[in-house]
């Protein structure tokens, strides 16, 4: 069940910004979720994806400056990546996972609330390591 704050991760943002076949169950737990809270490295994420996508044609930069000013008008509240890391590299390990996606997880058993996200692999292996109650994947149901 998402909680009234919630974590968001970069894959449900950038599906919310970008139209896929996941951005409306993105919208949905987005809309569910009241206050949304996600590591400030989320910027950089977004932002190379963003990047990468002009380099591939498929936004002009205009466009993607444009998603830019999109994601900073989201009310979501940033939290430094230096208050999570090093519960982010325990996670890391103890998943095992890429630490980056870690940081969201580590945001999310820090202020006890849900992260959101679409990576079927780290709501698994966080399920596996005891984390699951942490994490809502998203489009999944329930």
């Amino acid at each position: 069940m998402i909680a009234d704050s919630c974590v968001i991760d970069a894959s449900v943002l950038l599906s919310a910004l970008f139209i896929e076949s996941t951005s409306e169950a993105a919208w949905a737990a987005i809309d569910a979720a009241g206050e949304l809270a996600a590591p400030d490295l989320m910027i950089a994420e977004a932002t190379s994806v963003m990047s990468r996508k002009v380099r591939c044609r498929e936004l002009d930069l205009t466009q993607a400056h444009g998603k830019l000013q999109e994601l900073r008008d989201m009310p979501i509240s940033l939290s430094r990546a230096t208050e999570l890391d090093s519960l982010a590299l325990s996670l890391s390990i103890d998943l095992p996972h890429p630490v980056y996606d870690c940081f969201y997880l580590a945001l999310a058993i820090q202020r006890e609330c849900t992260l959101l996200t679409l990576d079927r692999k780290l709501a698994h292996r966080a399920e596996r390591a005891g984390f699951g109650d942490f994490v809502q994947l998203v489009g999944a149901g329930g």
